[in-house]
Order: C-alpha cells, then structure tokens, then sequence
C-alpha cells in the first residue's frame, strides 16, 4: 500500500485489474467502498486517506473471522476491534440487536482467499 505523500497525497498505487474487472462483485465493492468513504467523511471529515486504506485492509482481514451472536444467532458479523498477540487472535462483535461479545481464534495458517469464500 503507498502512503500518502505531497507528490501522492490520495495514496494511489499503479495496478491492473483487468482479471476481475468484469466480475459482478467487483463493481459491487467498489460501489460499497465508495458508500463508506461518504458516511466516514460525514462522520470523520479530517480522517486521512492512509487512515482509510488501513481501515479497508482491517476489513478484510477481519472476515477471516466472522462470528455469529452467541445470544440471537445472527449473523455472521464482522469483528469491529481485532487484538492479535503470540496467543492467538480476539474479536470483538456486537450484532443488530446491540449484543456484544468476543471470541478467541487460533490462526495457525495463513489467509487464502479460500477461507473468504
């Protein structure tokens, strides 16, 4: 990830996604990223655009561990605060119904865009 800087302050890298430019859900996420930059402007107007970047790559590194509400059962949800040490990994849920709760993860291996799907 490039990090803003006075000749590159929105961050942008050079990059080619002509592989999965034409799938659906490419133009979905787009259009979902787009969505949150608005609402986190509305919320966060000074928030920086490396700030943001790192935010996105939380995002998806949080679906490795989507979890469903031990009370309700909804779900499966995103955690919204992940702390990671030598023991292991937490996530920190609440669902719709304002549930909250965490749950321990032991990540052994690395991430595949398998374990997304």
């Amino acid at each position: 990830m490039n990090r803003a800087s006075s000749l590159n302050p929105w961050g942008i890298r050079s990059y080619d996604h002509t592989d999965v430019r034409h799938l659906p859900a490419y133009q979905r996420a787009a259009d979902a990223i787009g969505e949150l930059q608005r609402a986190l402007h509305a919320e966060q107007p000074d928030m920086r655009i490396d700030d943001f970047h790192h935010l996105l790559v939380d995002l998806a590194a949080g679906r490795r561990i989507l979890d469903r509400c031990p009370t309700c059962s909804a779900g499966p949800h995103l955690p919204y605060r992940i702390e990671h040490d030598d023991n292991g990994t937490t996530g920190h849920y609440e669902c719709g119904c304002g549930h909250t709760w965490f749950c321990g993860w032991g990540i052994t291996r690395p991430y595949t865009l398998a374990d997304a799907a």
